[in-house]
């Protein structure tokens, strides 16, 4: 089960973000809840999940010491490539060619995903910079970066298909 949470607008303070919810305790709760169900997942604390994320830093061209799950270059092109070719057009005009330039080093784009056994929580990357919050997450014409895409394409085919 893979659980995406928010951080909009962008900012420490609305990691899970929600109105008028207490969304990373209600993760806590639900977790525990698959446990007793039978899930294969770690429990953690509401403030054990905005730790990590808070300590993970998922913004800018680089990362640097994070937690986060590193998908090689070669598999993320890979799954790339299985895009419609319109929209692998669209996202290299906007963001330049695979893996781009967002949350890359060596090769590897950083996956902000806490991995909990069979539940994942993962971060949803922001489209785009944070100089036009309003921008970013309402225009039509911006489409998502390499990263962001990568979370996506990792979730469909490869961290579901895991043991």
């Amino acid at each position: 089960m893979a659980i995406i949470i928010y951080n909009y607008p962008p900012g420490e303070e609305n990691i899970g973000r929600a109105s008028y919810l207490d969304t990373l305790r209600s993760l806590e709760v639900l977790l525990k809840a698959l446990r007793r169900a039978g899930y294969e997942v770690r429990g953690v604390s509401a403030e054990e999940i905005r730790s990590f994320f808070v300590s993970n830093p998922n913004s800018g061209r680089w990362f640097a010491g994070t937690n986060y799950t590193l998908l090689d270059a070669g598999v993320y092109a890979d799954l790339f490539n299985r895009l419609d070719p319109g929209l692998r057009r669209r996202i290299v005009e906007q963001w330049g060619d695979p893996p781009g330039n967002v949350m890359v080093r060596g090769g590897r784009i950083a996956l902000p995903v806490l991995e909990l056994g069979n539940v994942v929580i993962a971060l949803q990357p922001s489209r785009g910079w944070h100089e036009e919050p309003d921008k970013i997450y309402h225009s039509p014409e911006l489409y998502p970066h390499h990263q962001y895409v990568a979370l996506y394409r990792w979730l469909e085919e490869v961290w579901r298909l895991m043991p």
